[in-house]
């Protein structure tokens, strides 16, 4: 997920944990990080288990929990099919 502004109070350094847990309140999430591409943060979460219908819904989930403190640039869900990662949304 690329990030944009903040629209809502939130310290930078509690913005990926939100996410994990917005994730986690839907997913087993695996593992969750934040990076800086190009000068916009984009955050990665990485979590198992589901079908492509399910993980749509999982992303959905946490890209509208992200919206409540902050603009969501872009957003999309992969899947790991061998050594790839494939776009499902």
């Amino acid at each position: 997920m690329r990030l944009g502004r903040f629209i809502a109070p939130i310290a930078p350094q509690d913005v990926q944990p939100r996410i994990r847990e917005a994730c986690a309140e839907v997913a087993t999430v695996e593992a969750c990080d934040i990076a800086l591409e190009r000068g916009m943060p984009v955050v990665v979460t990485r979590f198992t288990g589901l079908s492509d219908a399910e993980a749509v819904s999982v992303g959905v989930h946490t890209r509208d929990s992200a919206a409540n403190f902050c603009v969501v640039e872009h957003a999309a869900v992969t899947k790991r099919v061998r050594n790839r990662w494939l776009p499902i949304s």
